[in-house]
Parts: C-alpha cells; structure tokens; sequence
C-alpha cells in the first residue's frame, strides 16, 4: 500500500469507525460538513469519495464533547406569611 491510499478513508471505513451509514458520510461530504474528494473519473456518474486522515482529525476534534459545566443551584426563598394572598 502506498502512502496517499492509507492517508484517506473510503466512506465505509470511515462509517466504521463512527459507526454510522456508509450514506450519511456520504451525505455529510454532499452538504460540505465533511471536505471529501472524488477519485472517480471525469463524466462519471457515480462518484468515488475519499476523505482525508487529517480532515477527519480535525472534524472528530471539532466536534468532541467537553465536560459539562456544573449548574450552580439557587436557594429557594423562604416563604413569609405576607407572601400570600389571603382569601376571606
């Protein structure tokens, strides 16, 4: 294997390593959330998507989790005996 083949991810490589459809990586190169590349040929209808190691890299960091913040709890205020309407 030369060293362009290992420095880019078919569709289904990648949707295996995601664990996702082969389609949805595809979909996400079509709407441009991921930068991919055609290797097909010029005139070709189907298209032959590879994307590479560092695009993918890049978008896993992107898009990573980062820990969430603690929510600062608010003290119930104390109910006083005029906070109430009095009915009859």
């Amino acid at each position: 294997m030369t060293a362009s083949i290992i420095a880019s991810l078919t569709p289904p490589e990648l949707a295996r390593r995601w664990r996702v459809a082969p389609e949805k990586i595809v979909v996400m190169i079509r709407k441009g959330v991921l930068h991919g590349f055609d290797v097909s040929t010029p005139g070709s209808r189907r298209p032959r998507y590879r994307v590479n190691i560092s695009e993918v890299i890049s978008y896993e960091e992107r898009r990573s989790a980062a820990a969430p913040v603690k929510a600062v709890r608010r003290k119930r205020k104390k109910q006083t005996e005029n906070s109430f309407v009095k009915y009859f």
